[in-house]
């Protein structure tokens, strides 16, 4: 179970489960203790989304999700799927405004070229835009009912402001419920009051306009999504600093490192880089039987383990800041292509054209609807395998939280050095033989690297 306290004020539960929550999102079959590990959060997920915590909205849907994902037996997260679920609601909102704004979009570039008249159809499409309040509606319905009516235990006994805080935060709820009202205030105006009026074009175009620089704006401002990751990244680096097993193949790890760089960039003289080429080799066998010492077993494992999640989130972050890039850059390319598109009778009609079809390729090309369709066909949809019931039971004390407090290091509880006491005093003096003949040349090897490279001469031109 996620601990209700932790030991720095500064690291909330909401920031906690967070983390977890990102943590299982990645794939990480690729290692047997980082896949086990993954389970173990996430069934400690599951009870936190089932019960509520404080900073943390309690869903039903999630702790499903999440006990799947963790192989928990307990039938009260096993609930029916139904299509009456929020998550369902907000997809088919945004099916249905990414239609709308296709078909506005195809028939602005068609009146353009062809000046074709297609009667009231425009105008039909444009007063679906005040649907806006229908999904604010919604929204507001949720935050009462998860305000007056919370469902998880925990969650009763938080106070009502607080229960607020937690329901605006869940995910995006925010920036979706600003979005609608702003729309929706837009398009009132546009639509209702300014309609009917004549010559009211140049008004109503510089309205649309500040609506589409406010997506923009708004996008660019949510950066609490890659704040996460990064912050994620971070506590992971920070755990693996506190593995002994990393303390000791550190500075070999970045001479090893120095050379292949160097080889890499010499590659093609074969000669020059034999030399470097041997000293790979032994490094990378000494820190192999570094590995094999018997007092490194356990951390080269957590070791291993930890470097796995390291890799397959940085992978991660990687898509999730260029998304992010991306959507900003869609969203100024729209605003700039409607500010073309809406000003015609300042510009040449080329350029009104030019603005349509750019607004149609960014919003719904590359984003929006036919970006959606593709989405849809296109993605593989991922199949949860559970092939047991996880029967062990985590300890409350069990060190399961994901999130390490950067400013709090804490280093490995075990000893620095761990011997099984069934060892024979020749086999001891042995290991510790060879451990301090590799310890020796692991101090030489910041010195060694910069004269071994210096002996290589440089290539020539």
């Amino acid at each position: 179970m996620l601990r209700s306290k932790v030991e720095n004020s500064d690291v909330s539960i909401s920031e906690i489960t967070r983390q977890n929550e990102i943590l299982c999102s990645l794939d990480l079959s690729g290692n047997e203790a980082a896949n086990a590990y993954k389970k173990s959060v996430a069934a400690e997920l599951a009870d936190v989304y089932k019960q509520g915590r404080k900073g943390v909205k309690s869903d039903k849907w999630k702790a499903r999700k999440y006990a799947r994902m963790g192989a928990v037996a307990d039938k009260s997260y096993h609930i029916p799927n139904t299509l009456m679920r929020t998550k369902t609601v907000y997809n088919v909102f945004g099916w249905f405004n990414d239609f709308r704004l296709f078909s506005l979009r195809v028939n602005r570039v068609f009146q353009f070229i062809d000046k074709v008249n297609l009667g009231i159809i425009p105008t039909v499409l444009s007063a679906f835009g005040l649907f806006f309040i229908l999904r604010l509606s919604f929204d507001i319905s949720v935050v009462l009912k998860s305000v007056f009516r919370p469902e998880g235990e925990v969650e009763k006994t938080l106070s009502h402001w607080q229960r607020l805080k937690d329901v605006m935060n869940k995910e995006n709820r925010r920036y979706r419920m600003l979005n609608d009202i702003v729309w929706f205030a837009l398009n009132v105006t546009t639509f209702c009051i300014l309609g009917p009026a004549a010559g009211m074009v140049v008004a109503k175009a510089f309205i649309n306009i500040s609506g589409f620089a406010f997506d923009t704006t708004m996008e660019a401002t949510k950066w609490s999504e890659t704040y996460a990751y990064n912050r994620a990244l971070q506590n992971v680096k920070h755990t693996l600093s506190a593995n002994k097993y990393y303390k000791e193949v550190h500075a070999k790890t970045q001479y090893l490192n120095q050379l292949k760089q160097f080889v890499n960039k010499h590659k093609k003289n074969k000669t020059q880089t034999k030399q470097v080429e041997m000293r790979i080799n032994e490094i990378e066998n000494e820190i192999k039987k570094i590995g094999e010492l018997p007092e490194f077993q356990d951390s080269k494992k957590e070791y291993d383990k930890w470097t796995h999640i390291q890799t397959q989130l940085q992978k991660k972050t990687a898509e999730v800041k260029k998304t992010r890039l991306k959507t900003i850059l869609l969203c100024a390319v729209i605003c700039f292509g409607m500010s073309l598109s809406l000003f015609p009778f300042t510009l040449p009609l080329g350029v009104a054209v030019l603005g349509a079809v750019i607004s149609f390729v960014g919003g719904s090309l590359l984003n929006g609807f036919v970006a959606r369709l593709s989405d849809k066909f296109s993605a593989k949809k991922p199949v949860l395998k559970v092939t047991g019931v996880n029967k062990e039971v985590v300890s409350p004390n069990a060190n399961k939280i994901f999130s390490r407090v950067p400013s709090a290091p804490k280093l490995d509880s075990k000893p620095s050095l761990t011997l099984k006491a069934s060892l024979s005093s020749q086999n001891l003096s042995r290991s510790l033989s060879t451990r301090n003949q590799f310890f020796n040349r692991q101090k030489n090897d910041a010195v060694t690297v910069d004269a071994k490279i210096a002996e290589i001469p440089a290539l020539t031109s």
